[in-house]
This record gives C-alpha cells, sequence and structure tokens, in this order.
C-alpha cells in the first residue's frame, strides 16, 4: 500500500514521534464544533479498534483522534493501543488539556484503553479496576466508574448519575466461541455485582460495555449478549442496516492487508439498565434516572489521505449519545 505524497495530513519529516508532540500541532488546528451548553444533557461515548499494524500509524492517529475529538466525547476506549500509540497521546498536551486516561501505563503492549473527558462541572472519575478474564491473549476488561451531574440534578443539588463504562477486547477466532463465552459471561457478572470505588453497597444505575467483541451478531455466543444487555446499534438502527464496522467493500486498506472480504459487526456499545425499568420502554416505569440512548453511527468510514487510499483503522469507530434525565 503506497501512500501519495500529498497528504492530507502531517508528515514527521525526520523527528522522532514518540519525542516531539507532533500531534498537538495539528489537532489544535481542527474546527472543533462549540462545548455542549450546560441545557444539553448528553452523554456520548466513543468506541474504536485502531489496529495497531504499523502502516501508516501516525497518520492514522492523527485522523483518528480528529475525528473522535469533533464528536465531544464524555469516554474515548480503544482497543489495540500499542505502547507507541500510548506514548503518543500521553505527549500529546492538547489531548491531555481535555482528556485524562484511566491508566498511564498500559499492563500490556498491546491492550485496551479508556480517556476521560476533564469537566469537574459535571463528570467525575469515582473509581478505575481491571476485570481478569480467561485468555490466551491477556485480554481483560477495564472499567472506569463515572459521576454524572445532568443540568437539572445539578439545580437541584440532587446525587450524579452513577454511569459504568467497561472497555474489552474479546478473544479472537470463529473457533474461540468457548472463550468468547466465559469472557461475556465474566464481564456481565462483574458489571452487575462490582460495587463503585471502594463501597460495599453502592452499584451502577447503568452500565455499558464497549469494544471489539470479536463477534457478528450472527455468531452463536451472541445470545449471551442479548440475554445481559441491549445492543445500541439493533435498538436504534433499522433492521435492514448492518452496520458493518469490518468491511473490505467499503474499506479497500482493509481488504490490502488482509487480502480477502470481509463483513462482520465486530465492535458494539451494549447497555445494561441497572435500575428497575426497560431502556427499550424507559417511560414506562422511570426511576431517579434514566439514560436513553438516542443515537449510535459509524466513525472512520471514509479514505483522509489525497490518493484515498487511507483509513484511520481496518475497524470503523463506534459514536453512541445517549439523553440523561433526572
Amino acid at each position: 500500500m503506497k501512500r501519495d505524497n500529498d497528504d492530507t495530513l502531517s508528515t514527521l519529516g525526520r523527528k522522532d514521534p514518540l519525542e516531539v508532540d507532533w500531534l498537538s500541532q495539528k489537532l489544535q488546528k481542527l474546527p472543533f464544533p462549540p462545548k455542549r451548553q450546560s441545557k444539553n444533557n448528553t452523554f456520548t461515548i466513543i468506541t474504536w479498534n485502531i489496529w495497531f499494524a504499523p502502516y501508516e500509524w501516525e497518520l492514522r492517529l492523527e485522523a483518528l483522534l480528529s475525528e473522535c475529538l469533533q464528536q465531544h466525547p464524555d469516554v474515548l476506549c480503544f482497543q489495540e493501543v500499542t505502547t507507541n500509540v500510548h506514548r503518543c497521546m500521553l505527549n500529546c498536551q492538547y489531548l491531555r488539556s481535555r482528556y485524562e486516561p484511566t491508566e498511564l501505563s498500559l499492563p500490556h503492549g498491546y491492550d485496551c484503553a479508556i480517556w476521560i473527558r476533564k469537566d469537574s462541572s459535571r463528570l467525575e472519575v469515582n473509581s478505575t479496576n481491571t476485570l481478569p478474564l480467561e485468555s490466551i491473549y491477556g485480554r481483560r476488561g477495564l472499567l472506569v466508574d463515572l459521576e454524572v451531574a445532568s443540568s437539572s440534578s445539578r439545580k437541584k443539588n440532587d446525587t450524579p448519575a452513577k454511569i459504568r463504562v467497561v472497555a474489552t477486547h474479546l478473544e479472537s477466532g470463529r473457533h474461540m466461541e468457548m472463550t468468547r463465552r466465559k469472557q461475556l459471561d465474566a464481564l456481565f457478572s462483574d458489571m452487575k455485582e462490582t460495587p463503585c470505588g471502594n463501597t460495599k453497597d453502592i452499584k451502577p444505575h447503568v452500565a455499558f460495555l464497549v469494544g471489539d467483541f470479536n463477534l457478528d451478531p450472527s455468531y452463536a455466543e451472541n445470545e449471551v449478549v442479548d440475554a445481559n444487555s441491549t445492543d445500541l446499534w439493533k435498538l436504534l438502527k433499522p433492521k435492514n442496516d448492518p452496520g458493518y464496522t469490518e468491511d473490505t467493500y467499503q474499506n479497500q486498506m482493509r481488504f490490502e492487508a488482509h487480502g480477502k472480504h470481509k463483513q462482520v459487526r465486530y465492535d458494539r456499545i451494549v447497555m445494561m439498565d441497572l435500575a428497575e425499568h426497560s431502556i427499550s420502554q424507559p417511560m414506562q416505569a422511570p426511576p431517579k434516572y434514566m439514560c436513553v440512548p438516542t443515537a449510535i453511527e459509524r466513525l472512520g468510514v471514509e479514505p483522509f489521505d489525497s490518493a484515498k487510499t487511507i483509513w484511520p483503522s481496518d475497524h470503523f469507530g463506534l459514536v453512541a449519545v445517549l439523553e440523561m434525565e433526572g
């Protein structure tokens, strides 16, 4: 895969990308949308498998973060984060002034990472945790508990909503069905039973499991997902929209890297409502807090270079928006 010399994004020249804050120089020039007004009670999550391959990784990282930040998310969840990528993100002062990682160092050189938007007026990290998984690849669940205040709760001085987000990258390979089943069972159980922070009794109001599940909705182990959560793509999109997050017919870079066609929806944002009501029918028995899913879209579906040959990743990302009520 040869890149056109006339890129729409930066080239690094002879500078060491691990030592120079090259990301800030480019991200600060982006036309970001205005920050939300306090009356907008939205909560936004992004998940994206950023592809560990070295192919044009600096340009792809720049393009990927550019697209993410323009969504003004509250939580960023990444998979296949390499040591080099994590180091560059930590060195990016433009990013660090707006978001903070839940971990400064990753236990593996190929891992999940979560970044949280800095907004002390409405968003506070309560605790973080690692959920161990049976895995030959060192896969895990990365948990963060948040306290999120809506504008109405701030006006009434109410206790913020407790929102749990777990990012994961389930076992790869179609033949690893039983391992993925065990991983999903463990994750859903821990998401329900793990208390918030150091407390023993306080549980989150709502929880999200996001990431690369390595299973398409057609796979048998998907029944574990359906039994424990609501898939936001299935909830919000028409039945005839497959929502492929790996699609070699749309992402030529992915096809050239692997040499065969593939169309699957591996990447998910699923929701566990731990309050006593159904999120598909949220108004029947409204609790004190509700997170009502309103939108979900794919990210990174177009090439970003002038030659139209480079995508941010071999996966498409997902961004979900929820309205907070209460």
